[in-house]
């Protein structure tokens, strides 16, 4: 089974989109590059990028994601050569792939967005398609409701479904994730919510080394980093 790295996916996490460094964003950043660091040290054939996005969709060779929308011309490519029929990547596996080219892999890389509202029939079915097929990189973002100053005002539930999903990726705990609520995610504005029940349905039955590496809210949104490694 593959080795698994969980990164948050807020477009700040690139420094030429803030004017440089964050103060309050530096661990993150850092627990980002330590997961995925300890995801490519198991040497996968390839690393799937899976995210949020508006519909189902593989993506692959040549496809494009760009942070233009953001403030700077920031784009990254998946693996082969851009094609005249480029799919462009939401924005998860947009940060995705950039946290990738970050740590200099040059390897094959392939995505796959899954819509907020999938179910389990559609999360199981996708899981089968990419089981056993090299790591994964699991982007996502928490509630963007943790306090008045969030994007999203405050939920007083936001701060609960994080700490379940936080715990569920310390436990190394693929069950838990996997029966996250998604409509509750939905209404903390939750954004990781369909990456993460797809990354519990993969693992399903599998024994792994959990890490969470990093579990705060700065600027009112829930950000958690972790590794899971496959035990023999």
């Amino acid at each position: 089974m593959p080795a698994v790295a969980f990164v948050p996916h807020p477009p700040a996490l690139v420094p030429e989109l803030c004017g440089g460094p964050v103060a309050e964003l530096a661990d993150v950043r850092a627990a980002c590059t330590a997961a995925v660091d300890r995801l490519l040290a198991t040497a996968p054939e390839v690393v799937w990028i899976i995210g949020t996005g508006p519909t189902e969709h593989w993506y692959g060779a040549g496809d494009i994601g760009s942070l233009a929308p953001f403030g700077r011309l920031v784009t990254v490519q998946l693996s082969g050569p851009r094609g005249p029929d480029a799919a462009p990547l939401p924005l998860s596996l947009t940060v995705g792939a950039w946290l990738l080219d970050q740590a200099g892999y040059a390897g094959e890389r392939l995505a796959l967005s899954v819509p907020a509202d999938a179910g389990d029939e559609e999360l199981r079915d996708l899981a089968e398609d990419i089981r056993s097929r090299g790591g994964l990189l699991v982007s996502g973002d928490g509630s963007a409701m943790r306090d008045a100053d969030a994007p999203g005002t405050y939920h007083p539930a936001a701060g609960p479904f994080d700490d379940t999903v936080a715990a569920a990726l310390s436990a190394g705990d693929p069950s838990a994730l996997a029966a996250l609520d998604r409509r509750l995610g939905a209404e903390v504005q939750a954004r990781g919510v369909a990456a993460w029940r797809l990354a519990g349905h993969c693992l399903r039955d599998v024994r792994v080394s959990a890490d969470l590496l990093y579990y705060a809210a700065p600027f009112g949104v829930g950000y958690a980093v972790a590794t899971w490694l496959p035990l023999p």
